[in-house]
């Protein structure tokens, strides 16, 4: 018997020290364009850090990272849909996201080794049947009926990973 509907969001931090395809080419490239766009707010020079010029400029604050983030919607479009590190207790990589969101964490104009980026990935609704010890007993989509088969996965808690929604049944 199903206990609640849910749905989780998994955070990816990715900086120069990640490794993988994927991890790279969204750290290069949105690097890239993040110096392209801070131009807009900074023809002066007065700002080197991200911190510096969000804390100044909230329209800054709130455009850079939406920007930004279409520099590497094609690698996320990659990913077909599942969170990337995220694996159930099989060792498969198949936990679905149906939204994500960019975030620059930080990043310096002078100096690219301080640029980090997060990825929070967010499912769609998932059902929760049970906990054993850290780890959760799901099935992708509402599956509350009655009688039929349904496949279920296993998942750890594990740091970067939340519930975010939680309706009791």
């Amino acid at each position: 018997m199903p206990k609640a509907l849910i749905q989780i969001a998994y955070r990816q931090i990715i900086d120069i020290a990640s490794n993988g395809a994927f991890e790279q080419n969204v750290w290069k490239d949105s690097y890239s364009e993040f110096q392209i766009q801070i131009q807009t707010y900074n023809q002066d020079n007065r700002y080197k850090t991200w911190e510096e010029l969000k804390a100044d400029n909230g329209k800054a604050a709130f455009n850079i990272p939406y920007k930004v983030g279409f520099s590497i919607g094609l690698y996320v479009k990659g990913l077909n849909g599942k969170m990337p590190h995220l694996q159930d207790s099989l060792g498969r990589n198949h936990i679905p996201f149906a939204n994500h969101e960019f975030e620059i964490v930080a990043s310096d104009i002078t100096n690219e080794q301080a640029h980090v980026v997060a990825l929070t990935y967010t499912s769609d609704t998932l059902t929760l049947f049970d906990s054993i010890g850290d780890h959760m007993l799901l099935a992708e989509g509402d599956k509350t009926l009655a009688g039929e088969t349904i496949d279920m996965f296993s998942l750890k808690m594990q740091p970067h990973l939340s519930i975010i929604k939680y309706r009791p049944l």
